[in-house]
């Protein structure tokens, strides 16, 4: 197992300033084109789904859009040149943005190949937290067929703040670790996910109490793959795939 450790506040650190997306400056002007793409979509069991049709490819601000046939491949004709936030809906999918889409019209331009992610269902069960130099949970994982069954952590300094359950908004995602290779059932694991230093260096205090949850969250790999992103608009980080929370477990910083 590796993990990473990233502490995300969700809360906008630069918006406000730079480009306006969504250019219409002379538009009228520039040329139009078609674009074309393919949706990689999977289920809530972290399968690649057979029908990725009914995904719904639009523009925002605009009347653009185009609907995925069963392959998940759209086609989106007479696109006017300018920059662009593309929207990603279907019905039980978390609506996913790709601002800062540059289409250049004249020709045909090829999207590339973007990955979506259904909420999965299952949930993580927590039963213990130990606290020598590093905080370590322990549980067990049902069966998930995804090949990138991983945890995110939330946290803060009490239970409400913690338990955030069936919400792709995490609060303050604590770290992440990356699990390779499926679950095959209810699973044992033990992870060490948060080293003291880190909860130290993010403004907590020894002997203060603190509370955590977990999901499961798919993070795969490859180029636009929407396992999580940041909305441009509010800062947030958003993860499409996050099941529901687990127990809420309390510890003291060591």
């Amino acid at each position: 197992m590796k993990y990473y450790l990233f502490l995300i506040v969700l809360a906008p650190l630069f918006f406000g300033t730079g480009c306006k997306d969504d250019d219409t400056t002379n538009s009228a002007s520039l040329p139009t084109g078609t674009l074309k793409g393919r949706i990689l979509l999977f289920d809530s069991l972290g399968s690649v789904s057979s029908d990725a049709s009914g995904v719904v490819v639009s523009m925002e601000g605009t009347s653009l859009s185009a609907t995925t046939d069963v392959n998940g491949v759209w086609i989106m004709s007479n696109v006017p040149t300018r920059t662009y936030t593309i929207l990603y809906s279907r019905p039980g999918l978390v609506q996913t943005r790709e601002p800062g889409f540059v289409f250049v019209g004249g020709d045909t331009l090829y999207h590339t190949n973007t990955t979506l992610w259904m909420p999965i269902k299952q949930r993580v069960h927590l039963s213990q937290v130990t606290t020598p130099n590093r905080v370590t949970f322990a549980g067990t994982l049902p069966a998930l067929s995804s090949t990138y069954p991983s945890f995110a952590l939330v946290g803060g300094v009490s239970a409400d703040s913690a338990a955030i359950a069936n919400s792709q908004t995490l609060g303050t995602v604590w770290a992440i670790d990356f699990e390779n290779g499926s679950a095959t059932g209810s699973t044992p694991f033990s992870v060490g996910l948060l080293q003291r230093f880190a909860l130290y260096s993010a403004g907590f205090q020894s002997g203060q109490r603190l509370y955590a949850a977990m999901h499961i969250v798919a993070l795969g790999d490859g180029y636009q793959n929407y396992t999580y992103y940041q909305d441009n608009r509010t800062g947030q980080y958003i993860f499409p795939s996050a099941g529901p929370a687990s127990e809420v477990i309390g510890f003291t910083m060591p």
